[in-house]
């Protein structure tokens, strides 16, 4: 990874925050280094997607050792926080049936988070800037929209 691809990633992920936040959805783009991360994040709290409780979305770039020019792009939505133990066990066979139905990422219950849309997508960063951010733009939504499809199974 090279410098200039850092930068293309975080102009992407700026990119995605300016559309999100336009769209009225309280986010926060927290930089490299600040409160201690490793790697940008977009956090945002999404309370379009309905429920009692809001979903929390945390778009990034992770720090991961993949081939020459590819980095990888993750969506990671908490649909649930504060499970109890009886509540993990009833919504992990409810998530595995879910992930039956879809096409990529998946439902997950995290002990430490609760319970979890999650989906990481190999991106080319040779693409230029616009296609670039296209695709990470298609994934967000992509995560939001099967979060708030399924969300009532987990009611």
């Amino acid at each position: 990874m090279t410098e200039a691809n850092d930068e293309k990633r975080s102009m992407a992920l700026e990119r995605l925050y300016n559309e999100i936040s336009t769209a009225g959805v309280a986010s926060n783009l927290v930089k490299r280094g600040d409160e201690g991360n490793d790697f940008d994040i977009l956090v945002c709290k999404h309370s379009e997607l309905g429920g009692d409780e809001p979903v929390m979305g945390q778009y990034f770039f992770p720090d991961f050792d993949g081939p020459d020019e590819v980095c990888y792009f993750t969506a990671m939505l908490t649909v649930k926080t504060k499970l109890t133990p009886d509540e993990r066990s009833l919504l992990i066979p409810r998530a595995e049936e879910v992930n039956e139905q879809l096409v990529c990422g998946h439902f997950a219950v995290y002990p430490e988070i609760g319970l979890v849309y999650k989906i990481t997508v190999p991106l080319s960063e040779e693409l230029d800037d616009d296609d670039f951010y296209d695709q990470i733009n298609i994934t967000a939504a992509h995560a939001m929209t099967l979060t708030g499809s399924f969300r009532g199974m987990f009611e």
